[in-house]
């Protein structure tokens, strides 16, 4: 997180508006840029619910 290079690939997907999710691993969602706080955070201890969660989205999209 304290990289460069993280802001500034959070820079690039933002102005090509690329879909931004942080994927949290030994670091708390307060500790992250303020530039990620308005963006899904997942943390890779709960990545299988992050997973599901995703599934039912995809299948809600399916019926729109």
């Amino acid at each position: 997180m304290n990289r460069a290079w993280v802001l500034l690939e959070i820079g690039a997907a933002w102005e090509i508006e690329k879909r931004i999710v942080a994927m949290l691993d030994k670091v708390a969602p307060h500790e992250l840029p303020d530039v990620l706080v308005p963006y899904k955070a997942v943390d890779l201890n709960n990545f299988g619910e992050y997973v599901n969660e995703l599934l039912q989205r995809a299948r809600r999209d399916e019926l729109t």
